[in-house]
């Protein structure tokens, strides 16, 4: 999807549009909804996906006519059994649109839930506490948002669920690009705050990272058997717990500069 400007304020968020944007998506379902936020208010756009149960496309005359209107958001239905959680192609799709995405998630009954935003200019969950959502709440988004925070901009990576699991080209994405994001291995005994903590568990790939938040402190999203789980919660824990799981330590280029005084969380 060709690239736009970014939503200015929060309208995208709006109850109307999100209203509108449900009352779609269970007009369609079991078909994925989609549609555009633009000057503010939901505009429903027809599926042209060849499985329109499967997926969402939405017209090329169409696309191009709300983006010389100004594009502020992107918003599909995933209805059941699809978690309401973005698929790789999703992400990879909001990374390249540059604006916000949302997702309807529309349950057996026809009913459809409350919209989970992720992109630009959607206000950040606090660090502690949040439910997991796969790529959108997840260990590597809680270790970005907290680098964010403190001035190092991190990128996104496209991701399947449970990548860790798959043998069919699906890369390492921890190995392949920590240092691409900016890090480089340290030896362990000189971690300090800041330094992020990569992990093997459960599997035989570096599957799980976390941040040093403060000393013998780091903070982390485990995640569980399912993309989306409200009770998993991010969290604080103590390194000791995790120490046997830790293969690499790893910090960011621009660390001296930006964490120096050792900020937590």
């Amino acid at each position: 999807m060709p690239r736009s400007a970014p939503p200015r304020g929060d309208r995208f968020l709006s109850e109307g549009v999100s209203q509108a944007a449900r009352e779609h998506a269970e007009s369609v379902a079991p078909r994925e909804s989609c549609g555009v936020v633009v000057h503010g208010g939901y505009r429903p756009q027809r599926n042209a996906a060849p499985d329109p149960a499967q997926g969402f496309r939405i017209d090329d005359a169409a696309l191009i006519s709300v983006l010389s209107e100004g594009l502020q958001a992107v918003i599909h239905s995933h209805p059941h059994p699809h978690p309401p959680c973005p698929s790789r192609r999703d992400m990879e799709q909001q990374i390249a649109s540059g604006v916000p995405w949302a997702i309807v998630p529309v349950g057996e009954d026809g009913r459809s839930g409350d919209l989970v935003w992720w992109g630009p200019g959607v206000p950040l969950a606090p660090l502690v506490g949040r439910s997991y959502v796969w790529g959108i709440h997840d260990c590597f988004s809680v270790g970005r948002d907290w680098y964010g925070m403190h001035g190092i901009d991190l990128p996104d990576y496209p991701r399947e669920w449970r990548w860790w699991d798959r043998r069919d080209g699906n890369p390492d994405l921890f190995e392949r690009h920590f240092r691409d994001a900016g890090f480089y291995a340290i030896d362990a005994a000189d971690a300090r705050v800041g330094d992020a903590l990569l992990m093997q568990v459960s599997t035989d790939r570096i599957s799980h990272c976390g941040v040093i938040a403060e000393p013998g402190v780091m903070l982390h999203h485990p995640s569980g058997s399912r993309p989306c789980e409200p009770a998993r919660l991010s969290r604080r824990d103590p390194i000791g717990r995790w120490q046997p799981y830790v293969r690499r330590v790893v910090r960011h280029a621009q660390a001296n500069i930006h964490l120096s005084g050792g900020l937590g969380c």
